[in-house]
Formats: C-alpha cells, sequence, structure tokens
C-alpha cells in the first residue's frame, strides 16, 4: 500500500504540470476558435445588412426613375431597369455566394428563414425586370398598379429581412458574450484551483519535509535534523562566535527493559522520558533521538556551566518521576561538552560520546562534562 501511495503520489505530481498545459491550450485554442467564428459572423452580418440596404436603395431608385419617366421628368428609360438588375445580382449574390463590396460572402451562414426572404425578394425583382424595360414602359398597356404592388412587395420583404437579420445577429451576439463570459469564469476558476493545487502540493511538501525530520515513535527530531541543525550552530559559531553546548544521554540498561517487559513496554518508556525532557529545557533547547535510546539535545547560546546545571536537572526528573514500569526505577547517563572554534559535527560527536562513556563506565545515572575531566 505504502509503493501505491508513493506511485500515486509521484503520477499526480508529474501529471499535473502536463494537464495544465493541455488545459491552457484548449483554453487558448477555444479563445481562438470563437474569435475567428465571431469575427466571421459579424463579418457576414455586415455584409448581409450591406447588401439589404443597397437591394433597397436600388429599389428606391429604380421607383423613382420610373416616376420621373412616367410624368416625363426624365427621358431616361433604362435606369429604372438597370437598378432592377443590380438589385438581382446581389440578391443572388448573398443566395449564391460571391464578393460583395471587396469581401466574399458564403451562404452557408443563411439560414431557412434567410433563404425564404431572399427568395421572395428574388422573385418579385424578376416579375419587375420585364416591366422596366424601355419596350414594357412605351406600351400602351403597361399597368403602373402592377409595378407598385410588385415594388411594394419587394420593398416589405427586403425591410422584413433586414429585421430578421438585426435581431439574428443581437441574439447571435449575445450567446458569444454569454459563452466568453463563461469560458472566462471557467479560466479563473481552474487558475483559482491551480492556486489552491499548488498550495496544497507545497503545504503537502513542507509537510513531507517535515515528517521526514521527525521520530515517528516519540515526535522529538531525529538524527537527520540533528544534523541540519548542528550544521547551523557551527556555522553561526564560525560567523558570530556564538558558542553552544551539546548534551548526550541514553536510558541506562534499556535492552533489560525491552527483553524483561517486552518491546512495547520499552517503546511507551522512550515515549515518556521525551515528553518529561521536553518540559525541562529552554524553548531554545531541541531534543534530538539520535539511536534507539540515546538522545542529544542542542543548548543554543549556553556556556558548560549551564548546558551541565540543566543535565543534572533532567536526570534527576527523569529518576524522580518517570514511571512507565511500576516499581523499576528508571536513569539516563548523560555527557555534556561546549563547542570549540575547530570543532566539526563529527569530533564534538565524539567528545560528547566519549563522555558519555566515562558516565557509563562510572556507574551510570550521572553526569559527565568537561569540567568533570579538565577537557
Amino acid at each position: 500500500m505504502r509503493i501505491a501511495a508513493i506511485s500515486y503520489d509521484r503520477i499526480k505530481h508529474q501529471a499535473f504540470p502536463l494537464l495544465v498545459t493541455l488545459l491552457g491550450i484548449s483554453v487558448v485554442s477555444f479563445f481562438t476558435v470563437l474569435s475567428h467564428l465571431n469575427y466571421r459572423f459579424t463579418s457576414h452580418h455586415k455584409q448581409m445588412v450591406y447588401s439589404i440596404q443597397n437591394i433597397k436603395y436600388q429599389l428606391d431608385n429604380s421607383h423613382l426613375s420610373l416616376e420621373e419617366y412616367l410624368h416625363r421628368e426624365s427621358k431616361d428609360d433604362k435606369k429604372a431597369h438597370s437598378n432592377i438588375l443590380s438589385s438581382l445580382a446581389t440578391v443572388h449574390t448573398l443566395l449564391h455566394g460571391g464578393t460583395i463590396n471587396g469581401f466574399h460572402y458564403d451562404p452557408e451562414y443563411n439560414d431557412a428563414e434567410i433563404t425564404g426572404y431572399l427568395d421572395d425578394i428574388r422573385r418579385q425583382l424578376e416579375l419587375l425586370k420585364p416591366l422596366t424595360l424601355s419596350l414594357t414602359l412605351s406600351a400602351p398597356g403597361f399597368s403602373q398598379d402592377i409595378y407598385h404592388g410588385l415594388y411594394a412587395s419587394a420593398l416589405r420583404s427586403a425591410n422584413s429581412l433586414d429585421a430578421y437579420i438585426s435581431k439574428k445577429f443581437l441574439t447571435m451576439h449575445e450567446r458569444y458574450v454569454m459563452i466568453e463570459y463563461a469560458l472566462l469564469v471557467s479560466v479563473l476558476l481552474f487558475f483559482v484551483f491551480v492556486i489552491l493545487y499548488l498550495r496544497s502540493l507545497r503545504h503537502e511538501m513542507l509537510q513531507s519535509q517535515r515528517l521526514s525530520h521527525i521520530d515517528t515513535l516519540t515526535q522529538a527530531a531525529n538524527f537527520r535534523a540533528y544534523y541540519t541543525s548542528l550544521n547551523k550552530l557551527l556555522e553561526l559559531q564560525k560567523e558570530q562566535r556564538q558558542t553552544f553546548s551539546i548534551i548526550m544521554f541514553d536510558i541506562d540498561d534499556f535492552k533489560h527493559i525491552n527483553d524483561t517487559y517486552g518491546h512495547n513496554t520499552g517503546d511507551k518508556v522512550l515515549i515518556d522520558l521525551v515528553a518529561l525532557v521536553q518540559q525541562n529545557i529552554r524553548a531554545d533547547d531541541h531534543l534530538f533521538r539520535v539511536g534507539g535510546e540515546e538522545f542529544i539535545i542542542l543548548s543554543k547560546n549556553s556556556d558548560i556551566r549551564s548546558a551541565t546545571a540543566m543535565a543534572q536537572r533532567v536526570r534527576n526528573t527523569i529518576q524522580r518521576e518517570l514511571r512507565t514500569i511500576r516499581d523499576h526505577k528508571i536513569t539516563i547517563s548523560i555527557g555534556v561538552c561546549e563547542s570549540m572554534p575547530e570543532d566539526t559535527t563529527e569530533k564534538l560527536y565524539k567528545r560528547v560520546d566519549d563522555l558519555l562513556y566515562v558516565s557509563k563506565k562510572n556507574g551510570k545515572n550521572m553526569v559527565t562534562s568537561e569540567l568533570d575531566t579538565g577537557a
């Protein structure tokens, strides 16, 4: 299960950047496609509106030219017919595609309503076309009423198409805007998710880092944390000439406790011991479990005398208050030394370990410091 959890976390952390990248590309692509479609639709609308206005303008011109000719205000009998032909050409382009005002018009955007209106206009213009020929206008049976009726019908169809196009554009434009807003909100929510995920990931990493420096049984800092802290103190000593003290202790006859009372009891002894020690050291002092029953206290800004006094206090507290096993006195042996400018992690560890050995050798349950050995 542990391997599966590690594999899952690894896959999750490796897949997330790829997922973010793919989603980012998808969002950009969607925005691009949406903008392109919106641009094409807007261009289509502008071309359609321009064309309808042009048809209406040409119809009006045709009507005006015809009236002028019939009332003898103009001798041009071809102008009305020419305007009808121009209107028919525009309708043909809207139905079948072509160039309008320098832009290509694509009829694929025409829906059934648009096509229906355009067919109505086309039929009416086809009927108007022969009525505006010179021969027709000169014929005795020419009916102005028929012409006016067809003209009015074609103009109504053009106005209806104009109104429909405007309404459709407004509806489609609102849809595009809503989609863009929805997409924008989705992007913002996605980035909020990314930020929250990254914060969660950072928390997990910090938690993992913290746990890697904690002894899982006693919750004291472990040897890795000790090594890191000791190196920092040695650096401070070099840079700012701040000395510190190191206290090493272990539980006397701990193997006998495990063998006699069992490992569960031995674990409980370690847990209770750490709790007691933590209560009897300063906030600037740090306790580390560096071995099975071996512990170290790093005492910042503490000389050998104050560190020795602290060690004696800890030893007395353990002897007096650690009652994990009824009717069994638990004691510890301690070594104490103060850092020196030439110290390294190895030298300092050896010095304090040698002092702990002296305490063991001299009967256990005691503190041995450099004050005692004259070092």
